[in-house]
């Protein structure tokens, strides 16, 4: 293999490995904002305590306007009154490990 061939692969996969570091530090972050917001918020007595709102400010929870249930896994399903607004992970949540 031609010595500049395999520089530039690595220099390739060096810079996925960045840039996916990158997104798992960004998403790390935005669950520690959120872990430390409902620390805040239980120790001022939870009043205006909108978990769904603050995790969509983060970017870890989406609003989109389900039709039909979502799946098993979803409350939206629970409710049976559609459509209706449901919050779903984001990459950035899933990202984590969480599916």
């Amino acid at each position: 293999m031609d010595c500049n061939v395999a520089k530039n692969e690595r220099e390739w996969m060096a810079s996925e490995e960045i840039a996916n570091l990158t997104v798992k530090n960004e998403s790390l972050t935005a669950l520690a904002k959120l872990g430390q917001w409902v620390l805040n918020t239980r120790e001022e007595g939870g009043e205006g305590m909108d978990f769904g709102s603050k995790a969509i400010e983060l970017g870890l929870l989406a609003e989109v306007m389900a039709t039909e249930p979502c799946g098993e896994k979803c409350l939206c399903d629970t409710w049976a009154l559609f459509p209706q607004k449901c919050l779903r992970l984001t990459d950035k949540a899933k990202v984590l490990g969480h599916d």
